[in-house]
């Protein structure tokens, strides 16, 4: 009985600790959108004129200007198909035209 017992609270703790770490894993998830829905607001702020007096901090001006970067990354990588893409389907059509 005592066995069952153990085993029953060992099983219990497991799948206490298992929630413990889903529920830290959100919370780490959550302060990291927070903090790049902060940034974006900045940056936008930034871009609209609202903040034009360099009261920034610089730890936040950094993160904004990476994040800039991967934006400008990422956009840079989705035209480049598109570009070729647009340009087999103009020499797709260029024959049929003269045809």
């Amino acid at each position: 009985m005592l066995q069952r017992d153990s085993a029953g609270l060992a099983t219990q703790n497991n799948e206490l600790k298992i929630r413990l770490q889903a529920m830290e894993q959100q919370a780490q998830l959550r302060d990291a959108l927070n903090e790049a829905l902060t940034a974006e607001v900045q940056r936008l702020k930034l871009a609209t004129g609202e903040v034009t007096d360099g009261r920034m901090p610089k730890g936040l001006q950094q993160q904004m200007n990476s994040q800039m970067l991967q934006i400008q990354q990422l956009q840079v990588q989705q035209q480049a198909p598109q570009a070729q893409q647009q340009g087999q389907r103009q020499q797709q059509q260029q024959p049929q035209k003269s045809a």
